[in-house]
């Protein structure tokens, strides 16, 4: 007959505990069970129970005790069932320390930032650092031998424009109609000229000022 494990053993033994707190089954409970209609608690199970309790007090299966035996007499235990028991033990051991060893680590990395002076990173923007770049940039301005970019967006004064003086065409003398024409023609050229000269000086400033 083959070796029975440790976890069969101790099934069995729950099997027997059941009954035993149970009502006590004799050869024919389960023949009054089934007579009994009014019985609404039975239980088809504790039929298998009852055989179980009456082939070990036969002698036709083995006998098992209250608790189970050590492997001092040779029988084999399920070596693969202790094994994953002892995995899975092993792993929430290991798991837990790493859990535990992670937080301490976290801990000391927040306290450490929270001494840290300067930051990990320097960004150059320190006031001193300003400091520094400011009297540069004065020094180089005021030598004049190289222009920065905001010189370019530094509005120029516009220049004062000329106004010619205008013809005075009112005389007393009488001008005939010839000579009208000719005041005319030369007042009109010299106000598109002008228009001309204005047009331009603007065109000019703002070319500056893009």
């Amino acid at each position: 007959m083959g070796r029975v494990s440790k976890a069969k053993r101790v099934r069995i033994q729950n099997l027997k505990n059941l009954q035993n707190s149970s009502v006590q089954i004799s050869g024919n409970a389960a023949q009054q069970q089934e007579d009994d209609e009014s019985d609404t608690e039975y239980l088809p199970g504790l039929e298998i129970r009852a055989t179980f309790v009456e082939l070990e007090a036969k002698g036709i299966i083995p006998h098992w005790e209250d608790e189970p035996e050590e492997d001092s007499d040779g029988e084999e235990v399920d070596e693969e069932a202790e094994a994953e028991v002892h995995d899975d033990a092993t792993f929430l051991t290991f798991t837990s320390r790493m859990q535990e060893a992670q937080l301490l680590l976290e801990a000391q990395e927040h306290e450490a930032e929270a001494l840290r002076k300067r930051p990990k990173r320097y960004l150059g923007n320190s006031e001193r650092t300003r400091y520094r770049n400011a009297a540069k940039r004065r020094k180089i301005q005021a030598e004049g031998k190289q222009k920065f970019l905001t010189d370019f967006w530094k509005k120029s004064k516009p220049e004062l424009m000329v106004i010619p003086e205008a013809i005075d065409i009112s005389s007393t003398e009488e001008l005939s109609d010839v000579e009208e024409v000719e005041v005319e023609v030369a007042s009109d050229v010299v106000s598109m000229n002008y228009f001309v000269f204005y047009n331009y000086l603007t065109g000019l400033i703002d070319s500056s000022h893009a």
